[in-house]
């Protein structure tokens, strides 16, 4: 009787290059493939090397200065070894080549995902933040890499994003490099980016989603024209303007409980990223607080309506209410 070979479980080595770890795109890369495999061993090898551990990451001995990837052939996922140049996706949004934590991403990103959330690979929702994670953080940090910052080769969304997230990001994880152990230092880099990965991908899968159906059944259900009154906190302002191309009604004031069941009443921005809103709260109840802000607008429990004029808050949801009526019934222009 033939003898069945038995397969190693143990663990693959995750090999990082001697110098020149801490880069944002390197400790991410990392990062993605300790989430597949949590019990996975970060060891230093040298810049050039032609070994082939389980995952090699650093620069290809015969492309000097390009990031790559080398698989073992028994490693469970396979991927393919992919030229410089290559895109996340045929679409022409997609203009930024993929550097080495595009790559990996691209491969394994939807593992990623399912390993934090415990979804289902086929579920719908995976792909939706495999997309969107790519764009949120991947097309920028790889244009980082590939010196392509401000210019046309990265989408309007990223440019805007890339300096308040990708900079300060990037900053953080040189700066662990400065002192310490290496392999201890990258540890610790490792950890922080992967609590942000999955705060990320959790937000999305478990809140998000969610409040695209909240926002809609409000929009549905309630009796108020220009104003949208959402009984529980989700994120509503991307859902929003979402719904509305699709046909549903526009508003001026939106009607929420905050994070900590404090009602407030924020002013539509133009656009979800802007801070310039659709009609500001009457320039007269600007900056003011409780007594002075209720003897103005004549509402008993208002609470206070911030300088800018964009959000406001009450004691109840009702007060909340009130004060979005008068602000759309308010006919001056500030």
């Amino acid at each position: 009787m033939k003898k069945v070979k038995k397969v190693k479980s143990t663990p693959p080595i995750i090999h990082i290059p001697n110098e020149d770890q801490f880069q944002l795109h390197i400790a991410l890369s990392v990062t993605l493939l300790r989430i597949i495999h949590p019990n996975s061993e970060i060891k230093q090898v040298p810049l050039y090397t032609t070994k082939l551990p389980d995952y090699i990451i650093g620069i290809h001995p015969f492309q000097k200065g390009k990031s790559f990837m080398i698989p073992n052939y028994t490693v469970k996922y396979p991927i393919k070894r992919q030229r410089n140049g290559d895109y996340f996706n045929d679409n022409k949004k997609c203009r930024i080549p993929l550097s080495l934590c595009g790559k990996i991403f691209k491969t394994f990103g939807k593992s990623v995902i399912q390993c934090i959330t415990g979804l289902d690979i086929n579920d719908k929702r995976i792909g939706v933040v495999y997309e969107r994670m790519y764009f949120d953080w991947i097309e920028i940090i790889d244009a980082y890499t590939f010196g392509i910052v401000d210019s046309c080769g990265v989408s309007n969304n990223s440019t805007l994003k890339f300096k308040p997230i990708g900079i300060g990001l990037i900053n953080v994880v040189e700066r662990y490099g400065d002192n310490g152990d290496v392999v201890e230092q990258f540890e610790k880099v490792v950890e922080l980016l992967k609590l942000a990965v999955v705060n990320y991908i959790n937000y999305f899968v478990f809140s998000f989603f969610q409040g695209e159906e909240v926002v809609k059944e409000a929009l549905i259900n309630d009796n108020y024209n220009q104003i949208l009154v959402l009984d529980k906190f989700v994120p509503w302002k991307e859902h929003l303007f979402n719904l509305e191309r699709k046909g549903y009604r526009k508003v001026l004031y939106v009607v929420y409980p905050d994070s900590s069941n404090d009602w407030r009443v924020s002013a539509v921005p133009i656009k979800p990223s802007s801070y310039e809103s659709r009609k500001k709260f009457p320039n007269s109840w600007r900056g003011l607080e409780k007594n002075v802000l209720r003897e103005t607008c004549g509402i008993e429990d208002a609470e206070f309506v911030h300088s800018q004029g964009f959000i406001a808050g009450a004691i109840t949801k009702e007060g909340c209410i009130q004060l979005s009526l008068l602000a759309v019934k308010n006919s001056v222009i500030d």
